[in-house]
């Protein structure tokens, strides 16, 4: 249960407000229904308009008010846990709302103020922002050289109104009440500044304004009003905001009667709230958002802090206190270096987890801590498989779980003194305040001395993971010396760990793993046997392993390896169920019923938590510690670098990346990244050769706003490159152009976080920084996942390769349903495409390629019929498969081919030209003149560099996803590896040595 604080309305206003007028209570927060959220106040407004508002309220009521603050609860999709709202929901602490039954100023969460303080969604990014924004150009409608004048000039809505007529080329004056107030105004912009108290209005306004005033904007009224009128032009336009002159008068104040000025001034005035312009509200914050970031407008905020001085704030503003915004904070947060930064669980989880599953957020920590907190910052953070199952009972918004090992920067806690290193199961954040005392369970606690260990074994052997085993095995398996223990996942954190202690209480252990590499691992680390289960013959290795049967199965993963192990127990087996990552990502799969083997053979069988033994948790950090020191327990971690790279680090140890525990340190290196890349040395004669290339090295720029840098994964392998080579349109000493399929390292472009995977033209390359704007061709772009397949589709039906034969064959050749296509070079990236699509729209397809195995493989997918050009007669063959003619012909090759498919084709037919790898390694070949054919069968040929389709790039992607996944486009690849091997891969996929798209492994 939630107690709420609040300010009520005590005593009805006289005069000035006093603090009599005021009384702070305390009330429960009901529990949220659906269609509710809850929402804490970071920062709460106070304002000139609750002077004047109050009076029509009883006492007892809520001081009205809008505030900002952070949804804690949630039963409404559109305002989820985490999310910044504003709301208008008076001087309280915690409140819950129902949008539904808001009438007008409904609440709404915040748009995405990238660096700025949220603060601003009261001010300049919420109404006072609005008000200035509407109120000016909907009444005022200022125009180009017009002089316009602002009374309140100083407040939060007069010095918006200024600085945005300033934006619409007007002369801009404020009228305010201090020296002080005056001087921010020309600051920030105001061409003239009056100080009411000190000047002569009427004469300064004169002096500043000879030829008169075009707009007023009046938050004022009385006097300053009457003034400002007088001098109006004709046809002056005056938006009336506020009068503050009267908000604490007991009786309003007696001007001339405007009447006549009015009439032969043709002047027009006009009152307004903001709330008129609530269907275009998030125009006017967007628009005033742009015009901040581009520094046309400037903010400025008057803070008070604590909770319980909000009534000194409002007195104090009404006194003309503040300048710009006055706003109360619950308590102070820091806008410096001490921002946190968190990870959110942004979607529920479904199959693998993605990119698309978290959000990354910063959160303001508080400049001073209160009495038995701390401040710690993240050095490592953890990540382990059970997060996934877990996380499904937390709600979208949540702070993702997990441990981490921080460093204490500031305390007011003498058991946790700055320096020390603790553990905390503290969630994916870079900074946390906490207050121990205010923890039930999972309590940090400081790191015992690991002396020359890496501090980062807090989350592995020394933490969490290390008691799992450490416990698990010994308190529920009980292993005697000479029994078998088997254990599942044991390349990972928990595993690796649980073999050894059992080597070390005499026993021989068995490992079962996911590939070759971990299993000789285990076997290095003194595992008696490493069974690889993707080998699929789990039962059979086991039966030659443990010939004796099993004793002890600590179990990680569950399905149909924990199947076969059961099968091979021994009478009174123990069985530790520590987690089921078999079905973490995935449906729970169906088993044999184990009942029989657990009667039978009597079995025992206990899952846990390794939380039951907390009140022994020191035992076993100290007992894995002191085997550590012995050499009788090694350790190995896989360890990412970088606070950003975090969901990227859990996906792939979900995926079996890791060997070890899986880790991420939050501060990455900060060496400057050195590229690699290939360079066109040498023009070839002929077929290019290894010396017409060679690799530079070169030191990447630091990144700048907009850019991000990334890590080469893999490069496309294209024949089109010799074309560019031939044609000079790649100068010698020139980088080597192409695809790449990159992932983010480090990124300062909220477009390209990090962790993703993006297709862009940087060449055979290692690494390099992009800039999105500063791209002139090909934008950088995410890859879509699917499932099933590897990254590199990337280069191939989903990138360039794609769609060339998307946009090359359909714009093109434009095939209809029963028309016969021909594709030469159809067992390429390309023409393989090209014949899947062709069948796809309805059409008999025949293919051209070089090799018995590749036509076979065409067969595979689809083609209806294939030619070995290299075996017979070609012209023979094409007459006999293509017997009503050729209507399309997509034309990768060029040379004698293309002269034999042309005899073939129909009237109207039409040829797509896309390469021309016959004549790429020497004299382009010489055929007959193709002019009378051109001329009788009206034949359109036209050739085509996909660039030309750059405006509709994302169609051809989706859609060859589409198909991916409906299962109707099948991809091949020919994967050659190693950086340094890209000049002999290109000339073997020159010598049709690739079967699909040919690209490299970095």
């Amino acid at each position: 249960m939630h107690i709420a604080k609040k300010w009520i309305y005590a005593k009805p206003f006289v005069d000035e407000p006093t603090l009599d007028n005021f009384q702070l209570v305390e009330e429960p927060v009901p529990e949220l229904k659906d269609g509710e959220f809850m929402i804490r106040a970071h920062y709460l407004s106070v304002d000139p308009y609750m002077r004047i508002y109050m009076l029509a309220s009883p006492t007892g009521s809520t001081m009205i008010g809008g505030q900002v603050g952070q949804v804690i609860e949630s039963k409404h999709a559109d305002f989820p846990v985490g999310a910044y709202a504003f709301a208008q929901v008076g001087w309280r602490t915690v409140s819950v709302c129902d949008p539904a039954k808001f009438e007008t100023r409904k609440p709404y969460v915040l748009p995405e103020l990238g660096s700025l303080p949220v603060s601003l969604g009261m001010g300049a990014l919420g109404t006072v922002g609005n008000t200035a924004y509407f109120g000016l150009l909907e009444i005022c409608q200022p125009k180009e050289g017009e002089t316009v004048v602002v009374s309140g000039a100083a407040g939060a809505v007069g010095s918006i109104v200024g600085q945005i007529a300033k934006i619409k080329g007007c002369r801009v004056i404020g009228i305010a009440g201090t020296v002080e107030k005056c001087e921010w105004l020309r600051e920030i912009g105001f061409d003239g500044a009056i100080n009411y108290k000190e000047e002569n209005i009427e004469q300064a306004l004169r002096q500043l304004a000879p030829d008169g005033v075009d707009c007023y904007f009046d938050n004022v009224g009385g006097r300053t009003s009457e003034l400002v009128q007088g001098q109006m032009k004709q046809f002056g336009r005056i938006a009336v905001c506020g009068t503050i002159s009267m908000y604490n008068a007991s009786e309003p104040t007696r001007v001339a009667d405007p009447q006549l000025t009015f009439v032969w001034k043709q002047l027009v005035q006009e009152g307004f709230s903001v709330h008129r312009w609530t269907d275009r509200w998030f125009e006017g914050v967007h628009q005033n958002l742009q015009w901040i970031q581009e520094g046309k407008i400037k903010v400025r905020e008057t803070i008070t802090e604590g909770f319980e001085n909000m009534p000194r704030a409002f007195i104090e503003m009404m006194k003309g206190g503040n300048v710009g915004k006055a706003v109360l904070i619950r308590r102070r947060y820091s806008t410096g270096t001490t921002v946190a930064r968190k990870w959110i669980y942004a979607k529920t989880f479904k199959g693998e987890p993605n990119h698309g599953n978290f959000r990354l957020e910063t959160e303001p920590l508080p400049t001073t801590l209160q009495k038995g907190e701390f401040l710690a910052e993240a050095e490592y953070l953890s990540v382990d498989p059970y997060m996934r199952p877990y996380m499904l009972a937390y709600p979208e918004g949540s702070l993702m779980i997990g441990g981490q090992i921080a460093r204490v920067t500031r305390s007011e806690n003498d058991h946790f003194p700055v320096g020390a290193s603790v553990f905390g199961q503290f969630g994916w954040r870079t900074h946390t305040v906490c207050d121990p005392d205010r923890l039930e369970k999972d309590k940090p606690y400081v790191l015992p001395d690991f002396g020359t260990l890496p501090k980062s074994l807090g989350l592995g052997i020394l933490g969490m993971p290390g008691n799992t085993a450490y416990f698990g095995l010994q308190e529920l398996c009980q292993p005697k010396p000479g029994e078998t223990v088997v254990v599942s996942g044991a390349a990972g954190a928990v595993g690796s760990v649980v073999g050894q202690i059992a080597k070390i209480k005499g026993c021989r252990a068995i490992g079962i793993a996911g590939s070759e590499e971990k299993c000789a691992w285990l076997r290095k680390i003194g595992f008696d046997g490493a069974i690889n289960y993707k080998r699929n013959d789990v039962y059979g290795e086991l039966k030659q392993a443990a010939p004796k049967g099993v004793d002890c199965y600590f179990d990680n993963v569950g399905g149909s390896v924990t199947e076969t192990v059961l099968k091979q127990m021994n009478v009174y087996g123990r069985i530790a169920v520590c987690g089921a990552i078999s079905n973490y990502n995935s449906a729970v799969g169906k088993v044999t019923d184990p009942q029989r083997q657990f009667v039978f053979k009597q079995l025992r069988m206990e899952g846990f938590l390794v939380w039951r033994w907390n009140d022994r948790w020191l035992e076993g950090i100290e007992g894995n510690l002191r085997w550590i020191r012995e050499g009788r327990l090694v350790y190995e971690e896989t360890i990412t670098e970088g606070f950003e790279r975090t969901p990227d680090a859990f996906i792939d140890m979900l995926r079996g990346g890791n060997t070890g525990k899986a880790v991420v340190k939050v501060r990455p290196r900060t060496k400057m990244v050195l590229a690699r890349k290939w360079m066109y040395v040498k023009r070839p004669e002929g077929e290019p050769k290894v010396t017409d290339f060679s690799i530079k090295e070169e030191e990447l720029p630091a990144l700048e706003a907009g850019d991000f840098l990334v890590e080469t994964e893999y490069f496309s392998l294209d024949a089109g490159l010799r074309g560019y080579m031939e044609l000079g349109a790649l100068p010698v000493g020139s980088p080597v152009v192409g695809m790449t399929l990159a992932k983010v390292i480090e990124s300062k472009n909220d477009k390209f976080p990090v962790g993703v995977v993006v297709c862009a033209r940087l060449g055979w390359a290692t690494h390099a920084v992009f800039n999105q704007q500063k791209q002139k061709e090909l934008q950088p772009y995410i890859v879509p996942h699917v499932e099933g397949h590897s990254r590199a589709i990337g280069l191939g039906p989903l990138g360039l390769s794609g769609n060339t034969a998307y946009f090359g064959f359909l714009e093109i050749c434009k095939p209809k349903r029963g028309e016969t296509v021909v594709v030469s070079a159809a067992a390429g990236a390309v023409g393989s495409l090209v014949g899947q699509i062709a069948k796809l729209k309805g059409c008999h397809v025949v293919g051209l390629a070089g090799t018995e195995e590749k036509c076979a493989w065409l067969r595979e997918i689809g083609f209806d019929a294939v030619i070995n050009y290299r075996v017979g007669s070609v012209r023979e063959q094409l007459a006999e498969l293509t017997p009503r003619g050729v209507d399309c012909y997509f034309d990768n090759v060029g040379g004698e081919l293309t002269e034999l498919v042309r005899e073939r084709m129909n009237l109207y037919g039409r040829i797509s030209v896309c390469g021309a790898v016959s004549s790429y390694n020497g004299k382009p070949a010489s055929v007959m003149d193709p002019q009378r054919d051109f001329v009788s069968k009206q034949l359109r040929q036209e050739g085509f560099v996909v660039f030309r389709w750059l405006s509709r790039w994302m169609e051809g992607i989706e859609q060859m996803r589409e198909w991916l996944e409906q299962g109707k486009l099948v991809h091949r690849e020919t994967v050659y590896e190693g950086f340094e091997t890209a000049p002999n891969s290109f000339i073997n996929m020159l010598r049709g040595d690739n079967i699909g798209k040919a690209v490299l492994k970095v």
